[in-house]
């Protein structure tokens, strides 16, 4: 057995390899694999840590794969919370809290970036907040952003006054920081981790009252545990996957995007649309909020660029591979060129048949900008296993192949 560290030895040496992203200095002790299997002694390394360079990873616990009934099982929910439908999810990860102020500062200071409440994306400069931290009023504040709330926050209080847009971009350094493929959780993956196999309007009970106990909510409530506003992290009871602030704290931005009801909603636990929506989804209520829109069933919306001092967000981290939410064609078309789109499904019948529908005429397009063209409704594909194609009438005919509930952008060059 060759010693370690006598690379030379190796038949080839770039055969071994690893990615590690020390949290804190100290020594960490590996075992090297070589390329013919044999495994070499261990070799201890001292690490040192830039502190300046470092940043907290966000704590994760497995999900087991599972089913579950979603939506408004217990009675007395929104109609948006209908139909109640069985939704299957593969194992993944869930942030154990919410996203912390601190968390985002570091991402902050590492790339110079600005949220949208600093930018004024959507034409209002700020964020929507309490005018003053002893008055109930809110509103929106063209001076308010994350770094100030008008109300006073730890750094280890999840982090507010961000739009889904903020938290994607967030997503997108930490991915890179890391190797790892962070993400939002879709709307089911974070109701089947809040209901963490209960059945319940709450993750623990149906009692209201246990409310105080699980989480940060309305002080109409009558709770008295100090908390006014947000409250840092995992100060509250974990439902039974572990995860703290499931109700209350801060609403938490989803993938997908908004629809009316779950009719066609995917039973896979992926996002139902995640590019492109006029209206996102949001769950778990927050400081402000009443035991109503508190529950795990309970829908909230608005538009990704939104942002106010009860809105945050919460990870999750895919350890198998997804479906890709969107995919991206590129076609090279003349200015103010109209399509026309047909749809064509398999279905899964005794005798298998194939059935088409016309979709109808797009927008017009222009170049150098991306189109949403058409989100494939999972009702329209039966029980088929086999996915369905689209027949695209521009210059020429071209198939593409989809997933069911998934969205396909085209590029226009």
């Amino acid at each position: 057995m060759t010693s370690p560290g006598s690379a030379s030895s190796l038949s080839n040496p770039n055969d071994v390899t690893t990615t590690f992203i020390p949290d804190v200095a100290g020594n960490y002790t590996f075992g090297l694999t070589v390329s013919d299997g044999v495994l070499s002694d261990a070799v201890t390394l001292s690490l040192t840590v830039n502190e300046e360079n470092t940043f907290t990873k966000p704590e994760m616990i497995k999900m087991p794969a599972g089913s579950f009934q979603m939506g408004d099982i217990s009675g007395g929910g929104e109609s948006n919370e209908k139909p109640v439908h069985s939704v299957t999810v593969e194992t993944f990860e869930m942030g154990k809290y919410e996203v912390t102020l601190g968390q985002f500062r570091a991402f902050v200071d590492d790339t110079g970036y600005q949220t949208d409440a600093e930018k004024g994306i959507g034409g209002i400069d700020g964020c929507f907040t309490i005018e003053s931290d002893n008055s109930d009023a809110v509103e929106w504040q063209a001076d308010k952003t994350w770094r100030d709330t008008n109300f006073s926050q730890s750094e280890n209080d999840p982090v507010v006054c961000v739009s889904k847009n903020d938290a994607q971009t967030y997503i997108k350094w930490l991915n890179e920081q890391t190797g790892l493929n962070y993400r939002l959780p879709s709307e089911a993956e974070w109701e089947y981790t809040a209901r963490a196999g209960t059945t319940e309007k709450y993750s623990f009970s149906d009692t209201e009252e246990d409310l105080c106990t699980y989480g940060n909510v309305s002080q109409s409530i009558d709770c008295s545990d100090g908390y006014d506003f947000t409250a840092p992290v995992g100060q509250f009871e974990a439902n039974p996957f572990g995860l703290h602030d499931i109700h209350g704290n801060v609403w938490e931005w989803t993938q997908d995007c908004w629809h009316d009801d779950y009719i066609g909603a995917p039973d896979n636990g992926y996002a139902w649309g995640s590019v492109d929506c006029d209206y996102a989804v949001l769950r778990g209520g927050s400081w402000v909020n009443l035991p109503p829109l508190l529950r795990v069933s309970y829908r909230e919306s608005n538009p990704p660029g939104v942002r106010n001092s009860f809105y945050g967000f919460r990870l999750a981290r895919s350890l198998t591979t997804q479906a890709t939410p969107q995919q991206t064609t590129t076609l090279k078309v003349i200015n103010n060129t109209s399509i026309t789109i047909w749809y064509f499904y398999f279905k899964e019948t005794s005798s298998s048949s194939w059935g088409g529908e016309y979709i109808g005429t797009g927008n017009w397009l222009y170049s150098g900008q991306t189109y949403t063209l058409y989100e494939i409704p999972c009702d329209k594909l039966y029980d088929m296993k086999v996915q369905g194609f689209l027949w695209i009438d521009i210059a020429s005919k071209f198939d593409e192949y989809l997933s069911c509930g998934s969205t396909h952008e085209w590029l226009i060059e």
